[in-house]
Order: C-alpha cells, then structure tokens, then sequence
C-alpha cells in the first residue's frame, strides 16, 4: 500500500507530534479558562491548518503536512 522510506515516516511522526502536542497545550489552556477541552484542541487544528500557519507561514505548512508526495494520504488514513 505505501512504500515510505525512514526519512518520510520521521517527518510523518514529527508532523503528527506538533498536532498532538500543540492539540494538547490549547486543550489544557482551554480548560484553564473554564471552556471546554475539546474547544481548545479545535483551535488547535485551526491554528497549525491552513487557516492561520498555512495563511501566513505558507512555505513552513507546506514542509510540515504536504513535505512528501504519500502524506497527505497518511493523514487521510488517520482521520
């Protein structure tokens, strides 16, 4: 089905760690402010998509989540 090499997989996992990570930070920083977990972790795809690092950091989403030709498939396959 895929044939990646360690280079790609590294790249697949920091990407897929930044998400979490970043998913995780503005999960707890939503509950700090009496919102909902969930809302923060939205934010957070908002924040590391196209909609804000995508809009004006282009160059930097496109190396982090479209770096290889098969990653955006990868991430297809998680979601």
């Amino acid at each position: 089905m895929f044939s990646l090499t360690s280079a790609e997989i590294s790249h697949f996992l920091l990407a897929m760690g930044c998400l979490l990570a970043t998913a995780h930070l503005l999960g707890f920083l939503a509950e700090r402010i009496f919102i909902p977990r969930v809302i923060g972790e939205v934010a957070a795809g908002l924040v590391l998509g196209p909609t804000l690092l995508g809009h004006f950091f282009p160059d930097a989403f496109q190396w982090l989540f479209l770096g290889f030709p098969t990653e955006d498939k990868l991430f297809g396959l998680l979601y």
